[in-house]
């Protein structure tokens, strides 16, 4: 859904030209196409991605709209904007590092467990080894022990 609102609605508010600066949708993008990418995956986040520069394209080809002089309600609009995107952009930052570090936690018990399993597997083929060892001496011990046991076999 956030993917989604903030690949539609940061592209309309940029072609629009309702604002003069434009940094905010710019930040939301990038905020967008990371959480399609961290959170949905690459294909995801390449469609994010694609759809975002297909609005900026759209920006850029379009005819420049002279704009008035910011009023100081604008330039407090752009800041409180700016200070709620940098925010969910640190938040993005902290889930990804938290995520990270639980994928570390549970790769490290991963790999505990297959070293025990093969450790557990290699103890386990030594002692057939050992086993099939035995019963070889044996079986050859008895047969050049036994000559009856060769008269039988011809």
């Amino acid at each position: 859904m956030h993917v989604v609102l903030g690949s539609v609605c940061t592209g309309v508010i940029l072609n629009l030209n309702v604002v003069h600066f434009h940094v905010v949708e710019i930040v939301f993008m990038t905020i967008t196409v990371l959480f399609a990418f961290l959170t949905l995956r690459r294909k995801v986040g390449m469609i994010s991605l694609l759809i975002q520069v297909f609005w900026i394209a759209i920006f850029a080809m379009s005819s420049g709209v002279v704009h008035p002089i910011p009023t100081l309600a604008s330039k407090i609009a752009l800041l409180i904007a700016l200070i709620v995107a940098i925010s969910l952009f640190g938040f993005l930052i902290i889930e990804f590092l938290q995520l990270r570090k639980m994928t570390e936690g549970k790769f490290v018990e991963i790999n505990r467990n297959l070293t025990e399993v093969n450790h557990l597997v290699n103890s386990q083929s030594q002692e057939k080894t050992v086993m099939l060892k035995e019963i070889h001496h044996r079986v050859k011990t008895i047969s050049r022990s036994s000559p009856v046991c060769f008269a039988y076999n011809h």
